[in-house]
């Protein structure tokens, strides 16, 4: 069978499309003296769009095989096998075993067989046991065969054409949890511009993955879903494109916080870096604040050092991203605190350095959806955490606030399991267990003020904490 494909190949590479089909009848009678049926129809292939409607007045655009083995007959589609257009229009070579001998239930997605001068051509050459209409083809979501292998299918909206007056939620099914990263692009049809920012994709449970998108405005927009089941790959093979249509929509959508179309939710590079693959680790993707505050914690088999900062959707922050979070680390969790100045759409994106990395660098781990329905009143942010905080699992209890009053008294408390002497302002701290505590008179306006620690009782410290003297 692979002598049978490879010259089935060879002979799309070097003829036209009819002399192709007679040459991959000759072959396949040649090789293994194999019956072959020429058939035409519709199909699916460069070029296809859902708005070019399949009719029976319509001429057929393609041809294919089905060769009879073992009592069955079954497809060969050489051409689309033997490679494919770019978008150049320039043909590449590139062998796809997929489409030799492909599954009728795979097939009928691309191809339909036409023949109105043969009753029941049409029927018999479906090669299915519930033949379908012309008319169920056309309306059809085109699969790529990529989806196909992988058994990557629509849940909901499984017609090519989506018509929408406000935002849609399209549900993917990955059956066999083949895959190991999903992305997506939405373009304006009308002036080719992206507009990921309208798109939020997420899994939520294993094996389903959901896109929810907001209409921009009224108009048509491109939908396409990539995917890829190898890890160590960067490109992404295209499963499936959609065409959505908004009309009507009745009231102004906000976008959602930059991610370039990508995943929200854990990465699973973060699962292989510290963080337990559990349910409460995964979800939930979205989370609504009712008080401006998130607190969220994740169970970690080892200290994880992390940085984490919130993007607005479409609000200005009046300080740095990174100072309305502030990360608490230990051998067996991740805290992540977090405030949102305004109501807003956030993304609370967590960075964290890679546990067998040999460079000093943090990766994207996460991020996950904030809704903030009241901002947090006030909202001063967190205290800078220095990287040592994390590496002494230090837990910040009070004071929470970035900002201190000048001239006034404080109390300063901490937790660590490592640490065996503190100073808060150069003034040493009081320890109860695992705790430090010490109540200090702030300096002046602008003034440094520190909680440091030590872990070797030796007389150098390291800075833990900063705050702002205002």
């Amino acid at each position: 069978m692979v002598e049978l494909m490879l010259n089935l190949s060879f002979c799309r590479e070097h003829l036209s499309v009819v002399d192709t089909l007679i040459c991959s009848k000759h072959c396949a009678r040649k090789i293994a003296g194999l019956p072959v049926k020429v058939i035409s129809g519709f199909s699916k292939g460069f070029g296809y769009s859902p708005e070019d409607k399949f009719t029976p007045m319509k001429k057929t655009d393609h041809a294919w095989n089905a060769v009879r083995i073992d009592g069955h007959w079954r497809f060969v589609e050489c051409t689309w096998g033997a490679g494919f257009l770019d978008k150049n229009n320039s043909f590449q070579k590139k062998l796809e075993p997929f489409y030799f001998f492909t599954e009728p239930k795979h097939f009928i997605n691309a191809h339909f067989p036409w023949n109105p001068e043969e009753e029941g051509f049409s029927n018999s050459w479906q090669l299915l046991e519930n033949p379908i209409s012309l008319e169920t083809y056309h309306k059809a979501l085109k699969l790529e065969h990529s989806a196909m292998m992988w058994n990557v299918f629509p849940l909901t909206h499984k017609e090519g054409i989506v018509q929408a007056h406000e935002e849609i939620v399209i549900e993917i099914e990955d059956k066999n949890e083949f895959l190991c990263g999903t992305t997506s692009k939405i373009y304006d049809m009308k002036t080719g511009l992206s507009c990921n920012e309208f798109i939020f994709l997420r899994q939520e449970k294993s094996g389903l993955f959901s896109i929810s998108i907001r209409p921009p405005s009224n108009g048509k927009y491109e939908l396409i879903i990539y995917g890829k089941v190898d890890r160590t790959e960067n490109t992404y093979q295209s499963l499936m494109t959609y065409l959505i249509r908004f009309s009507d929509v009745s009231k102004k959508f906000s976008p959602y916080p930059e991610n370039n179309g990508q995943m929200w939710g854990m990465d699973l590079e973060a699962f292989d870096n510290g963080f337990l693959k559990k349910d409460n680790n995964r979800v939930p993707v979205k989370i609504i604040s009712e008080d401006g505050f998130v607190d969220m914690t994740f169970a970690t088999t080892q200290n994880v050092p992390t940085l984490a900062k919130i993007i607005p959707a479409t609000k200005k922050l009046p300080w740095s991203k990174e100072k309305y979070s502030l990360v608490t680390t230990t051998h067996t969790s991740l805290n992540i605190k977090a405030c949102f100045p305004n109501m807003d759409l956030y993304k609370l994106e967590l960075m964290c350095k890679r546990v067998d990395g040999d460079d000093d660098l943090y990766h994207d781990m996460a991020c996950f959806l904030i809704e903030c329905t009241k901002p947090a009143d006030p909202c001063p942010g967190y205290p800078k955490a220095y990287p040592r905080a994390q590496t002494y699992g230090s837990k910040l209890i009070e004071p929470l606030s970035a900002q201190l009053p000048a001239n006034t008294t404080v109390t300063c408390r901490f937790q660590s399991p490592l640490v065996v002497k503190a100073m808060v302002a150069k003034i040493s701290m009081t320890q109860n267990k695992d705790e430090w505590s010490g109540t200090v008179t702030t300096p002046s306006c602008g003034a440094a003020f520190y909680i440091s620690g030590n872990i070797d009782g030796g007389n150098s410290y390291s800075r833990l904490y900063e705050f702002e003297i205002i």
